[in-house]
């Protein structure tokens, strides 16, 4: 694994990144990477995530990355744990025992430092019972005033985005009445073990319960823990983010809406140029030129869709970011017959539909037509590309042979 070659353990200065990214743009991540860090960045991926190894006093520069999901600080490296692979309670006692094995008190440092948590990383028995109890009556009376609240308004504490909020407030209040750290752990599993990786888990985190008195909260943690076993190797992760960084630009959902790293990715793929005219011919919710106009400011984005709500809502995202500049137009119209000149735009990037949540599979094969060949038309010759995502590949793959005329 390339991690093994990346890794440092912090007490250099030098600390190594774990990222998370959606399988399949684990290059583009690095690039970027490379990008902001220098192209002598000693780094690595594997499927859905990349490693890279930077001095300690320039981690505030990671949270400039916008094409990844989440962060976490590598804090140790295991070769080989010896897992006999068919006793379960043998292969548990070494999961236990590497939990009191590792070297803690470095890499929780870097943690501590990194997010600037300030409560307490090594609290007595007495503040861990302290804090649990204050941590039951607090739950115990925001369940009582969330009760409350939906026999009032049924319908707004049922959506998402009032659970979200939920979960913050508590997060806060537990926050605000304890200075204890509360932890969860995570296990992530490949190969054959004998043991799952709830088991995993439970057993590591029951042991850095006994060993640290942290209070255990898989809701409102201060810190996630994540155990990665592969085969016999395995290293742990402090999670660096507390939500993932997709979870911006957007207000307004749709069916259909993309990750906002998702968009990046896709958009860095289209390598914009200063001035460069940006199209998104089937905009939905306008995720892709919103986060164009965001990350390529020196570019002009603009996006369009058949349908009203369609247009109406990537509306409404913009108009949910009136504090950022965003050059950016939105157009009602018609994919396949865009009201465009011949030759004028140089980059098309966008989200075609699957067949799935939107339109159905077998309309794919003659709106995939109608749209590339549109698309030809208004394109720069020789010098302008094409970003299509879309996992009806069969359909598309036999499009562009039928077309024969594009060069993708």
């Amino acid at each position: 694994m390339e991690l093994e070659r990346v890794y440092q353990d912090g007490s250099n200065n030098m600390i190594t990144i774990e990222a998370t990214v959606d399988t399949g743009f684990e290059n583009v991540a690095l690039d970027e990477c490379k990008e902001i860090f220098g192209s002598g960045l000693l780094s690595g991926k594997s499927r859905g995530r990349i490693f890279f190894t930077i001095e300690q006093d320039k981690y505030q520069k990671v949270h400039e990355l916008r094409s990844i999901d989440n962060l976490y600080l590598v804090s140790t490296l295991i070769p080989n744990l010896n897992f006999t692979t068919s006793d379960k309670d043998l292969d548990l006692e070494v999961i236990k025992r590497l939990a009191e094995t590792i070297e803690w008190k470095t890499p929780l440092a870097i943690w501590k430092e990194c997010i600037k948590f300030h409560g307490n990383l090594y609290p007595t028995k007495e503040e861990h019972d302290e804090s649990l109890k204050n941590k039951l009556e607090q739950l115990e009376r925001l369940n009582h005033q969330r009760l409350t609240d939906r026999i009032a308004v049924p319908d707004v504490l049922n959506s998402i985005s009032q659970r979200l909020t939920d979960r913050i407030a508590e997060t806060e209040v537990l926050n605000s009445t304890s200075n204890v750290l509360r932890f969860r752990v995570t296990c992530n599993r490949t190969g054959k073990h004998s043991f799952g990786s709830m088991e995993a888990a439970r057993d590591f985190g029951g042991k850095l319960h006994d060993v640290f008195n942290w209070v255990v909260d898989l809701t409102s943690y201060n810190i996630d823990i994540v155990l990665n076993i592969i085969d016999s190797m395995a290293y742990v992760g402090l999670g660096l983010t507390r939500q993932s960084k997709h979870r911006r630009n957007i207000t307004h959902f749709g069916p259909t809406t993309l990750r906002a790293t998702v968009c990046y990715n896709l958009l860095r793929l289209g390598s914009p140029k200063v001035g460069d005219v940006v199209i998104d011919p089937l905009c939905g919710g306008g995720s892709i030129p919103i986060e164009g106009a965001l990350a390529y400011p020196s570019t002009y984005q603009i996006c369009g869709d058949s349908h009203e709500k369609a247009v109406n809502r990537s509306r409404n995202n913009i108009e949910s970011l009136k504090d950022k500049t965003i050059s950016m137009d939105v157009l009602q119209w018609n994919a396949t017959n865009l009201p465009l000149l011949t030759a004028s735009v140089d980059v098309f990037v966008t989200d075609l539909p699957f067949g799935k949540r939107s339109g159905h599979k077998k309309d794919n094969r003659v709106l995939y037509k109608e749209v590339l060949v549109e698309l030809g038309r208004v394109v720069r010759p020789s010098t302008g590309r094409a970003v299509l995502l879309t996992h009806d590949r069969r359909t598309f793959v036999n499009v562009v042979l039928i077309i024969g005329c594009l060069t993708l």
